[in-house]
């Protein structure tokens, strides 16, 4: 006779009528990966507009961005030890025009080790001039502020973008 036995089950179970096994064997199943799922990491994704009123330049509205970003990014990170990478996209407005100021994109390591706001923003370089910060002393726009900085730039711009099609 082999070691492996072959056994008819069919008459020794007595059948549970008030309970199907299917739905014991689900809940069970539900149960044990509720509790076993592991620690996943959470990117947080901040967006704050920041009012250009009565900022006397651009650079003290650039200032007090940066500020508030650095600030934020400790802030979530001291208070949410789950959150693992903080995004913030920091929009200026002036009279209803919303413009990119900053993006900062940083995990938590990358912050521990070097807090240094810089290092992990990128900056938009036309945001003073769509703001109307950019102007000459007098108030009045100069005359290369009123067309584009250089015709040659631009299109070079353009033509380095992939989507730009020359036909």
């Amino acid at each position: 006779m082999s070691v492996f036995r072959q056994f008819r089950l069919s008459g020794a179970i007595a059948p549970v009528k008030t309970i199907p096994v299917k739905i014991i064997l689900v809940a069970t199943m539900c149960v044990s990966c509720w509790y076993s799922t592991p620690a996943r990491a959470q990117p947080k994704s901040l967006n704050f507009v920041l009012s250009s009123e009565g900022m006397p330049s651009f650079a003290r509205l650039m200032q007090q961005a940066e500020s508030q970003t650095s600030k934020l990014i400790q802030q979530e990170f001291d208070r949410k030890p789950k959150v693992t990478e903080i995004t913030v996209t920091v929009v200026g407005d002036r009279n209803g025009q919303q413009v990119p100021l900053l993006h900062t994109k940083v995990s938590r390591v990358d912050w521990r080790s070097q807090p240094v706001l810089s290092h992990w923003t990128r900056y938009f370089s036309n945001s003073a001039l769509l703001l109307g910060f950019s102007s000459s002393p007098n108030g009045t726009a100069t005359d290369s502020q009123r067309t584009p900085v250089n015709v040659n730039t631009a299109r070079r711009l353009r033509e380095d973008d992939p989507a730009y099609r020359d036909d």
